[in-house]
């Protein structure tokens, strides 16, 4: 019975048109008329007893409204807050909101407002926020905010604004943040901040603006964020910020900015951060910065700089990050960056750098990150790097090196990351990585490489991964990979046509390892029996033709063993022994044409099993038996297949007893086999 009345209750609530939500704002949900609005307050008042003076928050959802007038919140006049959203809204008549006395938030989003009447917004006093958002309004009509004397902020951002009256806000002296983000301005009212002393936040981002006055900002000396990005400005007047000291981040990214002038910055004693990424920029004057002791970031990258002037930086004690990355730069003058202290990033990525030279980075030792990606580098001088010892994090990718000189990261010994791959390296001199004890992650893939001397990564005690991959590596040898101790390992598309099973025996600690493109035919017995943490294993588009009996013998943690794209056509049996933990094994795309029992043995516990991709003609009527906890089981297609055993004619039954005919939806099946539905075991085929 206490159920029932519980049931009845929860859809006497549901019913109802308005209705409190979990932020304890009454919500009214698909209204179309004045009369429904106000049977649902009145549902509100009387079903959950609160008298209509305590409802402070409303909101509409999805609605159709059509009524709104000065009389539509007759009896809400204590409401505090008003959201409409993904709403139709016909119009807004002169003193919709006049009797909304005590309203300090009102929120129009996601919705169309068809018109908005002179006197729309009258006799809001005490409103302090106001948003306006995503709702095709093309402008507002004159005088629309005169009475707002206590608004503090203003979002029109997502609309299709095309002006706003000189003066508009003149009534709101406390305003601190105006956001008219991606609307339809090509100019800005030549006063239209003249009176809002008390700004902290313009953001004009995203609209049409082709120039700017150069008294815009004039007076306005509490700014501190000024969002300019993603308009259309190919010019800058040079005083345009001489009244706003106080800002502390600029934006003019994603403009059409060919230049600065000199000066623009003098006046912004605070600036700590400027973004000036996807201009046009083809110079920069060696004082633009001179004034700005404060600066933190500068953001230069998607411009079309040639050459940087050795002054640009200088003198900027609080410096953390230069980013200039994509620019046209062929070279950098010595010392550009000395005398900066706090300096930690550099991103030189996607020029045209053709070196790096010993004076580079003379005077600076506080870098941590630096990256001279997708550039022209074809030499780095000795002793360049020497004064990075706080280097963390180096990009060398995607150049043209084909040698490192001779103990060129001797005095890098903090670095964790280094990207070497891309290149045309043929060789790596002995000991090049000794230093590098706090190495983590080492990319040397796409090389030349054609041989790896024993013991090259002995020094590398805490590396994690390396990637080999795409060499013209012959051969693994033995101690290639002494005092290694490695998590990830990855040696695909390299012609090696030689194995040594000795240098296995030091990647002990090996989680991952994946070789792709070998030449070799197979593998001894036991080749693998050191790799005892190596939980995922893949050997894929090989020319490995015979898996030996015991092949993986030893990894007693490999939990995942991909075959996948070899010319595998022999399966000795016991080949698995000692994989009694292996849970998924694909064999897709070999050459098996036939499946039998000792295939698999030792393989308890595994869960999927792939054999698509071969050319299956015969299968023992056991050849599943020693699989006791396979679920998924993936086949070609099974036409033509002879069954063999004693019990061939009732082969299908007998092979694939227990598995159900309900695959899980993200198993790939070209073809649904109709088993035995009792257990929960699936069948693909």
């Amino acid at each position: 019975m206490r159920l029932l009345i519980l049931i009845i209750g929860l859809t006497a609530v549901q019913s109802r048109d308005c209705n409190l939500d979990l932020s304890s704002i009454t919500s009214c949900n698909r209204i179309s008329s004045l009369e429904q609005f106000e049977k649902g307050i009145r549902e509100r008042v009387e079903f959950d007893r609160v008298p209509i003076t305590r409802i402070f928050r409303l909101e509409f959802k999805h609605s159709a409204i059509g009524f709104l007038d000065p009389n539509a919140f007759l009896n809400l006049g204590h409401l505090q807050f008003l959201r409409i959203r993904y709403s139709n809204i016909t119009s807004i008549p002169s003193g919709s909101f006049k009797n909304l006395q005590k309203l300090e938030d009102l929120q129009i989003g996601s919705s169309t407002i068809g018109y908005i009447e002179d006197g729309a917004f009258k006799g809001m006093f005490r409103l302090q926020g106001m948003q306006i958002y995503d709702t095709e309004v093309i402008r507002f009509p004159k005088d629309s905010f005169i009475d707002m004397s206590a608004l503090l902020t203003v979002d029109f951002d997502d609309n299709k604004l095309e002006e706003i009256e000189e003066g508009a806000f003149d009534n709101s002296p406390n305003l601190n943040r105006l956001l008219i983000c991606r609307n339809k301005f090509e100019e800005l009212p030549k006063k239209l901040f003249a009176k809002l002393l008390s700004l902290e936040t313009i953001d004009l981002t995203g609209n049409e603006l082709n120039a700017l006055h150069d008294d815009a900002f004039k007076g306005l000396t509490k700014l501190k964020t000024l969002h300019l990005g993603g308009n259309r400005l190919d010019k800058l007047p040079a005083g345009l910020f001489h009244e706003v000291s106080s800002l502390t981040e600029l934006h003019l990214e994603s403009n059409r900015l060919t230049g600065i002038p000199d000066g623009l910055l003098a006046s912004l004693k605070n600036l700590e951060k400027i973004y000036l990424f996807k201009n046009k920029i083809e110079g920069l004057p060696g004082s633009l910065f001179k004034h700005n002791l404060a600066i933190k970031t500068i953001e230069l990258s998607d411009n079309q700089l040639r050459e940087l002037d050795g002054n640009t930086f200088s003198g900027l004690p609080y410096l953390k990050q230069v980013t200039l990355a994509r620019n046209q730069l062929t070279s950098l003058p010595d010392g550009v960056f000395s005398g900066l202290p706090r300096l930690v990033e550099l991103d030189f990525a996607a020029n045209r750098i053709e070196t790096i030279t010993s004076g580079v980075f003379l005077g600076v030792n506080s870098l941590k990150e630096v990256s001279f990606s997708a550039n022209n580098l074809s030499k780095i001088e000795p002793s360049s790097l020497d004064g990075l010892t706080q280097l963390v994090a180096l990009n060398l990718g995607k150049n043209k090196l084909e040698s490192l000189p001779r103990g060129v990261f001797d005095r890098n010994a903090k670095l964790e990351f280094l990207d070497l791959s891309r290149n045309e390296i043929a060789e790596l001199s002995e000991g090049i990585f000794d230093s590098l004890t706090n190495l983590r992650k080492l990319y040397l893939q796409r090389n030349q490489i054609r041989s790896l001397q024993p013991r090259i990564f002995q020094g590398l005690k805490r590396i994690e991964f390396l990637s080999i991959n795409e060499n013209k590596l012959h051969s693994i040898t033995a101690k290639m990979f002494e005092g290694f101790p490695l998590d990830n390992l990855f040696i695909s598309k390299n012609p090696i046509n030689h194995i040594n099973c000795e240098a296995f025996q030091d990647l002990s600690s090996l989680k991952s390892f994946e070789m792709e493109d070998l030449r070799v035919n197979d593998f001894p017995s036991r080749c693998f029996s050191s790799l005892v943490n190596v939980t995922y294993f893949g050997i894929e588009k090989s020319a490995v033709s015979t898996l030996k009996k015991e092949s993986f013998f030893g990894m007693e943690n490999l939990r995942s063993l991909h075959l996948a794209g070899n010319n595998i056509s022999r399966i000795e049996g016991g080949a698995f022994k000692g994989l009694a933990g292996l849970q998924a094994l694909s064999l897709h795309k070999n050459r098996l044409s036939e499946i039998k029992r000792d295939m698999f043995a030792g393989l308890d516990k595994l869960d999927t099993l792939v054999l698509t991709g071969n050319n299956i003609s015969t299968i023992d009527s056991d050849a599943f038996d020693l699989l006791p906890n396979l679920r998924f089981l993936s086949l070609p297609i099974l036409k033509g297949v002879r069954l063999e055993g004693q019990n061939a004619t009732g082969a299908v039954i007998e092979v694939f007893r227990n598995f159900s005919i309900n695959p899980p939806s993200n198993v790939d099946w070209k073809m649904l086999c109709k088993i035995d539905t009792n257990k929960k075991r699936y069948l693909v085929c």
